[in-house]
């Protein structure tokens, strides 16, 4: 591994392990440990199971509606976090309020950036019922990973939203996530390295 000029070189597919990323010299307000493997082309890139636990992979979870879905993972949020479950979901809401988190397919990723949080954290949930999410192709929702971030971001190429969303837009990975029969199935079909 090489680290210059703000750069950093992985050979490829080659886990690197812990990191700290720190931001300029000059300030010292974060840091953020993340782990790194290179992706097929030597870009590093966010593994999914450094923010997504196998205890925040939830099926059969009932909601009448998005505003109670959104409450719920933040008050399962909080005690993971421990925060206050109504600061998450004020700052879910207000993400909301500039355009639907849900992405097409039955999919919804909605997501905060908030100066508590230290690291990228991940929950992972599938409806019961789908419910109406305001998403962009009008389609109800019934897969959901909340994520919640640190306000200060550590660098496009680590951006743990950019993975979900990739991850999400994987027709056998989708296939899996609705397939799975229990928490852990559903778990591991979302952070299998191959999608295949």
């Amino acid at each position: 591994m090489k680290n210059g000029a703000g750069h950093i070189r992985i050979p490829s597919n080659q886990l690197v392990g812990e990191m700290v990323l720190q931001p300029e010299q000059h300030s010292t307000e974060w840091q953020v440990p993340v782990r790194i493997v290179a992706s097929d082309d030597g870009a590093p890139k966010m593994v999914i199971r450094d923010f997504l636990s196998p205890a925040d992979a939830l099926i059969e979870v009932r909601a009448s509606n998005k505003r109670r879905l959104l409450q719920d993972v933040a008050s399962r949020a909080a005690v993971a976090l421990d925060l206050p479950a109504d600061r998450i979901c004020s700052e879910l809401l207000r993400r909301e309020e500039l355009g639907s988190t849900g992405t097409g397919g039955g999919i919804a990723i909605p997501h905060a950036r908030m100066p508590e949080i230290r690291k990228p954290f991940g929950m992972l949930v599938r409806l019961k019922q789908p419910i109406e999410f305001d998403a962009i192709d009008d389609q109800p929702v019934e897969i959901v990973f909340l994520l919640l971030l640190p306000a200060v971001s550590a660098g496009e190429q680590l951006t743990a939203l950019a993975v979900v969303a990739r991850k999400l837009r994987d027709a056998a990975t989708i296939r899996r996530l609705r397939q799975a029969g229990d928490a852990a199935e559903f778990y591991q079909a979302m952070v299998a390295e191959n999608s295949s």
